[in-house]
């Protein structure tokens, strides 16, 4: 399960592909702009969206799990805090942007009170540098075919 689409609110034409591996955003927008993400390939490979999003309208995820379903009510945000449910597609939205930087995206974010200093750290490694849903897209997709590598030499031993 690499990436979801969720639908934050049961009223509202939002929808965000949510990533399980940088727990970010990688897409977002209304029905149409998320199905043409799903046919572009936005998780993996492209896909028919109707299914899809009917599943996401119905139940709030497309993961047939479960997971990230209407009683979900947030989602961790890079090991940092607790992105709450109706505050995800303004992430996303924030992210969208050309230079968000992180610390935008973060004062959404309700902070860990048993933080280890990984939230230090993760805002130590973004910097002042723009966070954005291809650069999280690209490091889900290096983290993805890096298990993969691994996986296939087991497999060859």
């Amino acid at each position: 399960m690499p990436s979801v689409v969720i639908k934050p609110a049961r009223d509202r034409d939002e929808y965000v592909v949510w990533s399980t591996v940088t727990e970010s955003p990688h897409g977002f927008g209304d029905r149409a702009q998320a199905a043409d993400l799903l046919r572009w390939g936005v998780r993996g490979d492209p896909e028919e969206p109707e299914p899809v999003l009917a599943r996401v309208d119905t139940v709030g995820t497309s993961d047939f799990t479960g997971w990230g379903a209407w009683d979900d009510d947030g989602f961790i945000f890079k090991q940092v805090g607790w992105l709450p449910r109706p505050r995800v597609f303004e992430a996303a939205r924030r992210m969208g942007g050309k230079a968000c930087r992180l610390r935008y995206v973060l004062e959404l974010v309700d902070r860990f009170d048993d933080d280890d200093g990984h939230y230090d750290e993760v805002v130590r490694e973004y910097g002042e540098d723009a966070i954005s849903l291809e650069g999280e897209r690209k490091t889900a997709g290096l983290a993805f075919r890096q298990l993969k590598r691994t996986i296939e030499g087991w497999n060859n031993r």
